[in-house]
């Protein structure tokens, strides 16, 4: 028996679905039916049945789609009505179409392909003939198969582009989850720092308000006294309390300062920046009330600065002479630095010059204020300089409320949220990160040519929460009035006091009381002051008070010390 293949074994490597007419068949018609060429089901074939099963094999190769169902072998002409036969290439028309739109109808391998699969066997080339067919076409073009697989290539990169895409949105899809994870916890991570913060400011006040009434003796014999009652046992809700302060004797000072400010640096204090006032005596010893009359003598006095050194046996002074007067003074980084001022004879300056003690000279290692004023004030925190209000002219005319901070470290000049009103020379003090400042409102009084010009004096005082990187970043809020018009502001053991007047003089120290936002008078001063200045010194543990004016407007020329009793029951 003589062997015939119709499929070259090509259906043993197919996978065809359920229905697929590829069933093999091993009695009368051999071979594979969507492989067999027409004559396969006569009994006269020969070679050129192998050569369709090539062709087909051939276009298998090329397109990589195996040939599922194919068109029936006839259909019926409706026109006619008559049934006529279909090609083998009518058949697989939907397999040669792609393959003519690669590689051209005109293509050696289409027309190997067309040849093979032609009905009439005779009109099929033999092996011979399609093996030379190939070897030219292997001569002159490219290898096929690149062309072949160019329909699968691209299909195949189209579904790894798509599955490339869907995969970079998922990625991309869980990336901003990630990041909205991440704010989310930086958020709970802020809250928390918040409550925490929280939590400690308000340990903190209520161990302030302990140790504030553990500290002050309640005195309640003017209550008692005028209601007739005997004295509480306990604390009434609204204390009236007092400061266990311990006055030492009254010392004298070489000038007389009013509405000066008073600078701490280790254990000397610097008081200048207001109307300074020098000390004269007449021939029978009495001293003259006021100070000096000399008008140079007064202008030279307004250029000076008192250094007070608290070592030793009692303070010992000296007198530093400044480039301007009604300046603002502060230290940063253990330096004396004032800020603005009027040089006698010319303009309000915006200069910013630093002491250098040893050899008692100023330079000017910073850069100018960006704003000129006359009569600000000044406060150092941690490397910021903080300058407050003041004039831009010789007078109380031109008030502002610009608040600039100088970084001492870079040197740059920042706009800090402005007061809410304008003032001039304004006390200040910070405590636990908040500055707190009060406020001078300008009479209407002409310019008599003078460096301080009077002023009216207001019980208005505000805080600022400043931030801990950033000093610019303020929010101001109005506190209650004082207790008397425009006091020295100072730290004192931690608390915010407020000393003397300055539209009268007063003996009055208040302490302002957060918890219950209001201020209660703790304390008297030893000498009634208006306009005085006044510093807590952290080395000696005291509070110092210096000059001001009596009742009849002259200057005080006597500085008041104290300190706490510890042996006070």
């Amino acid at each position: 028996m003589t062997a015939k293949i119709a499929d070259l074994g090509n259906s043993r490597i197919t996978h065809l679905r359920p229905g697929q007419l590829a069933g093999t068949m091993t009695r009368g018609i051999p071979g594979t039916l969507v492989y067999m060429p027409p004559e396969a089901s006569t009994e006269h074939y020969g070679p050129p049945l192998d050569m369709f099963s090539f062709g087909h094999l051939c276009l298998f190769t090329a397109t990589q789609v195996f040939p599922g169902d194919l068109l029936p072998s006839t259909y019926t002409d409706p026109r006619k009505n008559k049934v006529k036969a279909r090609t083998e290439l009518e058949r697989r028309e939907s397999y040669m179409s792609p393959l003519e739109a690669t590689l051209g109808k005109t293509h050696g391998l289409v027309s190997l392909v067309k040849g093979c699969l032609e009905n009439d066997p005779r009109r099929r080339p033999t092996a011979s003939q399609a093996l030379d067919r190939m070897r030219d076409m292997m001569a002159s073009l490219s290898p096929p198969f690149l062309h072949m697989n160019r329909f699968q290539l691209e299909k195949s990169l189209t579904d790894k582009s798509a599955e490339a895409q869907a995969q970079a949105r998922e990625i991309a899809d869980n990336r901003r989850r990630l990041q909205h994870l991440n704010q989310a916890n930086e958020e709970l991570r802020s809250k928390k720092a918040e409550l925490e913060t929280a939590a400690e400011v308000t340990a903190r006040e209520k161990a302030e308000l302990q140790a504030v009434t553990e500290l002050q003796a309640v005195e309640i014999e003017d209550l008692s006294k005028q209601s007739g009652k005997p004295k509480a046992s306990k604390f009434p809700d609204i204390l009236k309390c007092q400061l266990p302060l311990k006055w030492k004797t009254t010392t004298e000072m070489p000038m007389g300062a009013m509405v000066a400010q008073a600078v701490v640096i280790g254990e000397k204090v610097y008081i200048g920046g207001g109307m300074m006032a020098v000390k004269k005596v007449r021939g029978s010893g009495e001293r003259v009330v006021g100070g000096s009359t000399d008008r140079e003598e007064k202008k030279r006095a307004q250029l000076s600065i008192l250094e007070c050194s608290m070592t030793g046996e009692g303070p010992q002074w000296r007198t530093i002479v400044a480039p301007t007067g009604g300046f603002a003074m502060a230290a940063v980084d253990n330096q004396l630095i004032i800020a603005g001022g009027v040089v006698p004879g010319a303009n309000v300056s915006d200069h910013v010059s630093v002491l250098d003690s040893d050899n008692k000279t100023w330079t000017q290692p910073f850069p100018a204020m960006p704003t000129v004023r006359f009569m600000p004030s000044a406060i150092g925190y941690k490397r910021w300089l903080v300058v407050v209000g003041g004039s831009v002219t010789p007078d109380d005319k031109n008030l502002i409320n610009v608040v600039e901070v100088l970084d001492t470290s870079s040197k740059q000049w920042y706009t800090a949220s402005p007061l809410p009103r304008p003032t001039l020379r304004p006390s200040l003090a910070i405590i636990q990160d908040t500055l707190y400042t009060s406020y001078v409102s300008a009479e209407e009084i002409p310019f008599t040519k003078q460096i301080f010009i009077p002023t009216l004096i207001s019980n208005a005082i505000s805080c600022a929460q400043a931030s801990p990187n950033n000093l610019t970043q303020t929010e101001w809020q109005e506190l209650p009035d004082t207790l008397t018009p425009f006091p020295a502001l100072t730290s004192f053991h931690g608390h915010l006091l407020a000393v003397g007047a300055d539209d009268s003089p007063s003996s009055t120290i208040a302490m302002y009381l957060p918890h219950i936002q209001q201020w209660q008078k703790v304390a008297e001063l030893p000498t009634p002051r208006g306009g005085c200045a006044c510093c807590f010194l952290p080395a000696t543990k005291q509070l110092l008070v210096f000059g001001g004016e009596d009742e009849n407007q002259d200057h005080i020329f006597t500085m008041d010390i104290c300190e706490l009793d510890t042996e006070h029951n």
